[in-house]
């Protein structure tokens, strides 16, 4: 909800981390991984917050977000739920360090100081982390933010089958992420059996209009990486980023499609098809009516 604290808070996170008016591309992605994942963002949320990702917010913008925040603390819990916010973010690689806790200290103490700025610590801190941790991540060459945000296409262009395809590349990014999301359903109850294989191909095949060759090579992509450990949360992110409403909640039936196909569909296999619509920002509600419509019976 855009009135929420945590989304006013959120914001006020982006203004610092554009404290010296200058923000990576690493660095935005990095930022991006944090916020997208703190409890109480919705979708709509999101699509604001990317337009102040987007390019420098100026000291006076950035003076009225603070001044949000400030007034949107008026309780203990709002004052602990701005430090679990924070605690949340540097701690989304590991326990946070005693400089990290220093840096809460300093923040909280600030949000209470109507005379002090904790944007200038807020920025400060967020420059210094962001930046090391961009620092820390392997360097690739022309498919580097693939290797991190959509692996499947990656594997793809690894394994020389891009030319494989047909369609436009948008699509096909797009289907591999689908792919992931299908692939980490199916893994649920240990290794995917060949039904959920050739259940999997029909989706992707019916959804991408694709030939029975490019379905297998987007499946053995797919299962490939899963096997070897699917980074779950950037690829939750980048299909979130580039699909609507609409599509997102219509993938919630292909989902279970695939768990249906299984030797006696598992609880594992239903609770992470509920983790991936919460992770996607789509309400409950439309999770349960895409259960019961596939399976009717069940609790």
């Amino acid at each position: 909800m855009q009135n929420s604290l945590e989304f006013k808070l959120a914001k006020l996170l982006v203004a610092a981390a554009w404290a010296d008016g200058d923000v990576q591309v690493d660095e935005i992605n990095i930022l991006k991984d944090l916020i997208f994942n703190l409890p109480g963002i919705t979708g709509e949320d999101w699509q604001i917050l990317e337009l102040y990702m987007d390019s420098p917010i100026k000291e006076e913008e950035t003076a009225k977000l603070l001044k949000e925040v400030i007034t949107a603390i008026v309780t203990s819990a709002d004052k602990l739920m701005v430090k679990n916010t924070l605690h949340a973010l540097i701690e989304a690689d590991g326990a946070a360090t005693p400089e990290e806790e220093e840096f809460i200290a300093k923040v909280e103490q600030a949000l209470e100081d109507k005379k002090t700025n904790p944007v200038a610590i807020i920025g400060s801190f967020f420059k210094k982390s962001l930046s090391f941790k961009s620092q820390d991540v392997p360097k690739r060459e022309k498919l580097f933010q693939d290797w991190v945000k959509n692996t499947i296409y990656y594997q793809v262009h690894h394994d020389d089958k891009h030319d494989h395809f047909t369609i436009d590349d948008f699509t096909l990014r797009k289907l591999c992420l689908k792919a992931g999301l299908l692939a980490k359903v199916c893994h649920q109850d240990g290794e995917p059996s060949k039904k959920e294989i050739t259940e999997v191909a029909a989706r992707l095949q019916e959804i991408g209009n694709l030939s029975e060759e490019e379905a297998t090579i987007l499946i053995e992509a797919a299962f490939n990486r899963t096997a070897r450990g699917l980074d779950f949360s950037h690829l939750c992110r980048s299909y979130f980023e580039i699909t609507e409403f609409e599509e997102r909640c219509d993938f919630l039936l292909i989902l279970f499609r695939a768990a249906a196909a299984s030797e006696g569909t598992c609880h594992d296999e239903i609770e992470i098809i509920r983790e991936i619509s919460s992770h996607l920002k789509v309400p409950h509600s439309k999770f349960i009516e895409a259960k019961l419509s596939v399976f009717p019976d069940y609790d």
